[in-house]
């Protein structure tokens, strides 16, 4: 075909310098025949090249359809990063010299902590400046390697695998998670391949990186927060290590009793459903701040091995429908925080002050009794002022159990002690001996502790440190009580000022509204009387003009009667 149409256009080309005659016509067009000629070649050598390439391109995509299995993943797919993890572990693909150098986000806690796994880049000083290396949340960014873009070759199960890492150049770009945020990222694909029909090959690959998942899970506590628009929930994927019951220092029974319980709620699915009990399950931590609620929380979490939403009821985009959407949203089972209750709902009458929160107090009841809350999920509340909380909130069936949370006792300060310095029990009962019992939060003892570590003799000495602190912390309360104090006299004087002046207002206008009735009133009256004189007047007049047609009535008659006396003589 590519022939004919290239004779057509010479025949076409010699007809043409047939027309021109002769001369210089002629012999220009000569001249650039061959030019043309080599063109239309060019073209035509150039359109049969894309279209064997196109149609190579079409035979290699249905040969591997035929002999291939392929699977491809992207970027904005939960098990992403973990395959990517997963293949740079990889034996085979250690070995390769094509990597990528990547930032993790961690807590500041976990970024210095040793290592042995070969694809993290152990530096004892930052790479980068510190603007650079945190993100919103203040983590910082750990370094380590991941296999590069482009072909890889790997074994699996005795079978070789093709694989080929891309990045899109174009502006296509998804949206992921990094920490509790979401960013734009170009998109990346991970397509694996292997000869024959292996979809059982994939399943089972696949299988190998979810319970990788399960166990990185595992081996942290999961959290999730409330996105920015208090709609959906958000997973915190900074790396949050469980904390041991035993690392929690409570009073002597509290940490085994919430544990045992915890437990045991969890197995019993069936005899609530069997008894027709709403499964869920409500505690309420309370006592001073710094004893240990919050982090007892997390320590369930990690016992348990299931994760922690956290709700925050002061958000101002929060309200009653997205409060329990939020919770029917929830994973099942999973621990739901609600942290100090009390600072959103004083009472009954403050919760339903729509300018300080959109969360109604009968919307946060309806919430902890409604069918999402039914779904194996445990509510933990956490307050400073168990006295400020409504009886409605905290009743029997709300709150199963109630959890107090001391300042330290004696038993509790020698057991901090141990935790720190082990094997030293003699000092141990020396230093919680010159500690007041029930005086000192936990979290302070545990601060001075940080101050002397593996020096407890030092710890010991300088313990008036430790109740120099107290003094201050409780100058500091006595300054906040009576601040606290100060404020609601002003408030209670500028209420009874508000009340008084209402009073006074309302007495005035009272008195303008008893003086407007008593003139409308004396208005009314003379109006009445008005009405009446001019009455009276009319109907003398009416009177007067009748006895005066009356009187012409007579004189007429007379008249007439005269006449026709007159008439008649």
């Amino acid at each position: 075909m590519s022939f004919i149409l290239l004779d057509t256009i010479t025949s076409v080309l010699q007809i043409l310098m047939g027309q021109t005659g002769s001369g210089k016509e002629a012999s220009y067009w000569e001249q650039i025949y061959p030019l043309i000629r080599m063109g239309v070649l060019f073209a035509v050598a150039g359109y049969i090249t894309s279209m064997l390439h196109n149609k190579f391109q079409d035979l290699i995509s249905y040969l591997k359809q035929r002999v291939l299995t392929t699977l491809t993943i992207s970027v904005d797919n939960s098990l992403f990063p973990i395959l990517i993890e997963w293949l740079t572990k990889h034996p085979d693909l250690r070995k390769t010299n094509n990597y990528l150098l990547l930032s993790r986000f961690v807590s500041k806690n976990d970024y210095y902590t040793n290592t042995d796994d070969e694809s993290t880049v152990s530096i004892k000083k930052p790479l980068l400046n510190d603007n650079l290396r945190r993100n919103k949340q203040g983590e910082m960014a750990r370094l380590y390697f991941s296999i590069g873009y482009g072909q890889h070759t790997f074994q699996y199960q005795n079978t070789n695998v093709w694989l080929d890492y891309k990045q899109e150049n174009s502006n296509n770009k998804v949206s992921v998670r990094i920490g509790r945020y979401s960013e734009s990222i170009k998109r990346e694909t991970l397509t694996f391949e292997v000869y024959g029909k292996k979809k059982t090959f994939f399943r089972d690959l696949i299988l190998e990186v979810v319970n990788l998942k399960k166990l990185i899970e595992k081996q942290a506590t999961t959290i999730y927060v409330m996105d920015q628009w208090a709609e959906s929930w958000d997973k915190d994927t900074s790396n949050t290590k469980p904390i041991k019951m035993d690392f929690v220092i409570l009073p002597e029974g509290n940490s085994d009793g919430i544990v045992d319980d915890c437990k045991k709620f969890l197995k019993r699915q069936k005899v609530y459903e069997r008894l027709g009990i709403p499964f869920r399950r409500g505690y309420l931590f309370y006592g001073p701040p710094g004893c240990g609620k919050t982090t007892t929380v997390r320590a369930l979490a990690g016992e348990l091995n299931i994760p922690i939403c956290i709700m925050s009821l002061s958000n101002g985009e929060l309200n009653d429908d997205g409060l329990l959407n939020l919770i029917n949203k929830a994973p099942r089972p999973c621990i739901m925080l609600l942290e100090d209750v009390d600072s959103c709902f004083v009472q009954r009458e403050a919760s339903e002050k729509k300018d300080q929160n959109r969360v109604s107090f009968s919307g946060l009841l309806n919430c902890l009794d409604g069918i999402g809350s039914q779904e194996g999920r445990l509510f933990f509340l956490t307050t400073n002022h168990i006295d400020r909380l409504s009886p409605a909130l905290i009743r029997p069936g709300r709150v199963d159990q109630k959890i107090f949370f001391p300042l330290a006792q004696k038993p509790q300060t020698e057991r901090l002690f141990l935790k720190f310095y082990k094997n030293e029990t003699k000092l141990a009962k020396q230093f919680a001996e010159l500690i007041p019992e029930e005086e000192i939060s936990i979290a302070m003892i545990q601060q001075h502790f940080l101050r002397y570590l593996q020096k407890p003799k030092e710890c010991i000495e300088n313990y008036q440190e430790l109740l120099n602190e107290l003094k201050e912390v409780k100058k500091l309360e006595q300054l906040a009580k009576e601040e606290e104090e100060r404020k609601k006299k002003e408030q209670e004087e500028k209420k009874k000022k508000e009340d008084e002046e209402k009073k006074k207002k309302e007495e005035e206008e009272k008195k303008k509204k008893k003086g407007e009735e008593e003139k409308k009133k004396k208005e009314d009256e003379e109006e009445k009387k008005k009405k009446e004189g001019e009455g009276k007047k009319k109907k003398e007049e009416e009177e007067k003009k009748k006895v005066e047609i009356q009187n012409n009535n007579d004189e007429n008659l007379n008249a007439n009667f005269q006449k026709e006396k007159e008439k008649n003589n």
